[in-house]
């Protein structure tokens, strides 16, 4: 990890001290770990975007943390400033608008929820009241484009591929690559719109009975309407499977 010693000293959620910091102030708030979260969260301005392991989502994560543990305002406007600037690094391409990461000496565009576009929408979903209009119209309409357009769709539903410029189908199904990881993400998204539940629900039928109790961990952050679609839909599948009788079977 020696080589990677600038990444862990600034502003990396949980691969830095950034995280240990939180737990902390969640454990016994001081005023110097408040500072030092601070710190950390303030670098990130200064770094490559990156994604949210190592890089300005899972500061933005630690902004929306600390404004609820102590109701500050220098929180809410630390948030606002990496939006802008995670917002601003979100290019538009042919494949949709994505991040370029730059990551361990070399340059990618990840899809998942941990190292790449999935990921940096989690912290501006959860932020999303101190967002502005047009910056949430962007999200919403990124989000849409970038899931259908990198979607790898099949008779066993939707998955994504880590990242772009593969001609491979995607093979892992797992929270930081794939499926699981990217319905997870979005089940609980505060916009929608037909196409957008459209490539969730495919998403969710993934791989059949080898993704059930993955997709299961969206339900645990999902609104009950989104949640209850899902597990309409799950329940279905287990009927077709014949994991359990249909309502009403003897």
């Amino acid at each position: 990890m020696a080589a990677y010693g600038e990444y862990s000293a600034h502003g990396s959620l949980l691969m830095g001290d950034l995280g240990t910091a939180l737990l902390i102030m969640r454990l016994a708030p001081a005023p110097a770990i408040a500072e030092i979260v601070h710190a950390r969260i303030n670098a990130n301005m200064q770094l490559p975007v990156r994604e949210l392991m190592w890089g300005m989502a899972g500061s933005m994560l630690a902004c929306i943390a600390m404004a609820e543990m102590t109701g500050k305002p220098r929180w809410r406007a630390n948030f606002q400033s990496q939006a802008q600037r995670l917002l601003g690094a979100l290019l538009d391409t042919a494949d949709g608008p994505i991040w370029v990461q730059d990551l361990y000496r070399t340059e990618a565009k990840y899809l998942g929820p941990v190292h790449g576009f999935a990921g940096n929408m989690i912290p501006l979903m959860r932020g999303w009241l101190w967002l502005s209009g047009s910056q949430r119209d962007r999200i919403a309409e990124a989000v849409a484009r970038t899931l259908s357009t990198n979607a790898w769709r099949s008779a066993q539903g939707a998955s994504w591929p880590s990242a772009l410029a593969g001609d491979k189908p995607p093979f892992l199904c797992q929270y930081c690559h794939g499926a699981p990881g990217m319905v997870t993400t979005f089940a609980d998204a505060p916009f929608t719109s037909p196409a957008f539940e459209e490539i969730l629900l495919e998403g969710a039928s993934s791989r059949g009975l080898q993704g059930l109790s993955r997709r299961a961990l969206a339900f645990a952050t999902a609104p009950v309407a989104t949640a209850m679609r899902f597990s309409s839909y799950i329940g279905e599948q287990a009927i077709t499977l014949g994991l359990r009788e249909p309502e009403g079977s003897p």
